[in-house]
């Protein structure tokens, strides 16, 4: 781990902050980037009606599922900023396979401290320094957020202590987490009692009026019609789109084809399909020879009899495998998803 991508805990508490966090000796460092939001791409599209639309809920817990190429990272960074444009603490946390339970106990206040709210802890265990955090929120004079981003890579004690902060979260702290497969929290009981929300790939879609803001105006009304149905409101599909477009207009593609499928067949198989194992990948790989999947027809074909079943039950597909409007008993699978397989 490059020393530039961290950040010496004795460098955001000093030695002489009396009883503001101490660190335990096994975890001097702190990778800095876990706690910093991405910043804004070239391109950027500006979807502050989905912003809105969040605001407008008054939920306390917010809930982003989708899969890859959606979306939900961006969207929680602008609605970070959304924050702290309007004097808000807001808190930001990447977590991944490596957090453990004491290392979700460490980053939590400092995600917070580098959201500028002092922390005050004193007690040695892991319940005692959560319920400690989460005192400090509530004594906040401001509104709290805390954005938790792809929480699927999360695992084992981990999620048992994010499940303690999101049941003993004080009422001034609204919590934003983004996932691709819900690794075993609990959020079924603030959903269901209407505290919490969670949005899905539909809401997240790039509308038609998106797709051409993205494009800057330069593409005809029927060529936005003929993207529209084929990129889905899939953003890496529009992603992919824009950059060959780009690639011609300075008379490149020519000299590069193969190398932009090979970028795109690269992001989709280790991010889309990383969490797909060889038997679903190979009845992925069947069915994308059909031009539309129907239910009879698949399973002749394929030998079974829960083609469609199988197939809409693929979570790291979700919103990428549509009914035909033409006839909402057949499904198609997304034109770059079917191009992979």
């Amino acid at each position: 781990m490059p020393c530039s991508e961290l950040a010496n805990w004795g460098s955001i508490w000093p030695s002489d902050a009396g009883n503001r966090v101490r660190m335990n000796e096994s975890t001097h460092w702190l990778v800095s980037s876990k706690v910093r939001p991405p910043e804004r791409v070239p391109f950027h599209l500006d979807r502050r009606n989905l912003l809105e639309d969040i605001e407008r809920t008054n939920c306390n817990l917010i809930v982003l599922r989708a899969p890859g190429g959606f979306g939900k990272t961006t969207l929680l960074a602008e609605l970070c900023r959304w924050a702290k444009d309007r004097n808000r603490i807001a808190a930001w946390m990447t977590v991944d396979e490596f957090d453990t339970a004491e290392s979700i106990e460490a980053y939590l206040p400092y995600a917070f401290e580098h959201a500028g709210l002092s922390m005050a802890r004193s007690s040695q265990s892991l319940n005692g320094c959560l319920t400690e955090l989460t005192a400090d929120i509530g004594k906040a004079d401001a509104p709290c957020l805390l954005v938790i981003d792809e929480l699927e890579r999360l695992r084992g004690t981990a999620v048992a202590t994010l499940n303690y902060i999101l049941h003993r979260s004080p009422g001034n702290l609204r919590i934003a987490l983004g996932f691709r497969r819900n690794p075993g929290l609990d959020l079924s009981s603030a959903i269901l009692t209407g505290r919490g929300i969670e949005f899905g790939p539909d809401w997240l879609r790039f509308t038609r009026n998106d797709i051409a803001e993205y494009l800057g105006g330069t593409v005809s009304r029927r060529k936005l019609d003929e993207l529209a149905v084929r990129l889905d409101g899939w953003a890496f599909a529009l992603s992919v789109y824009r950059y060959t477009e780009s690639k011609k207009a300075r008379a490149e593609a020519h000299d590069n084809t193969n190398g932009d499928l090979a970028i795109t067949a690269d992001w989709i198989g280790q991010s889309l399909f990383r969490s797909i194992d060889d038997e679903d990948c190979e009845f992925l790989m069947e069915l994308a020879q059909f031009d539309w999947i129907e239910s009879s027809i698949a399973n002749e074909v394929l030998n079974r009899n829960d083609s469609i079943q199988k197939l809409t039950d693929l979570e790291a597909l979700k919103g990428l495998v549509q009914r035909l409007d033409s006839d909402p008993s057949e499904y198609h699978l997304h034109a770059l998803v079917k191009e992979y397989c």
